[in-house]
């Protein structure tokens, strides 16, 4: 699941960075448009397996049910959001240059206890993840905290199924 994420993430990212003006075109049977200047771009692609939108205002933060780092830089944060017929998934990634172990800590205080399921740190990387979902399991949040060596990044998810 992980990886799906990220390489749907770096695809999605690849479109956004192509598209600098406001066009619909159509790529591999896929309708796809933008809109909104370069610096607020999203994305959306209409296929037969859903329609993914990216981009800087693709998902609203608050929308996950997650806590949300005050310390985040808004101006550094990027949204996927996916609909399909087995369910969505939409998560942001936010950039702060707050330590790792700051953020760390703040989401330990926040998320609910034993819901860290990894922690590991190197000397040129660090990440955290804790994973949270609703009783009858159609929701399932993730927050994940890396770090390599610049800023720290907070990946925020929300999957949810029919």
């Amino acid at each position: 699941m992980q990886v799906r994420r990220f390489l749907a993430l770096g695809t999605a990212f690849a479109v956004v960075a192509g598209c600098a003006s406001h066009k619909a075109a159509t790529v591999n049977a896929a309708s796809t448009t933008s809109s909104g200047p370069l610096a607020s771009q999203t994305v959306t692609n209409a296929t037969d397996q859903g329609t993914p939108t990216v981009g800087k205002d693709a998902v609203d933060p608050s929308s996950l049910g997650l806590p949300l780092y005050p310390n985040a830089d808004p101006a550094q944060t990027e949204g996927y959001e996916q609909h399909t017929k087995r369910g969505d998934s939409k998560f942001v990634v936010m950039a702060t240059s707050d330590p790792f172990e700051s953020v760390e800590a703040w989401y330990l205080a926040r998320m609910p206890h034993g819901s860290e399921t990894q922690h590991t740190s190197a000397p040129d990387s660090k990440l955290a993840h804790f994973d949270e979902s609703d009783e009858g399991g159609q929701a399932v949040r993730s927050v994940q905290i890396s770090w390599t060596g610049g800023e720290t990044s907070i990946m925020l998810t929300l999957d949810t199924s029919p």
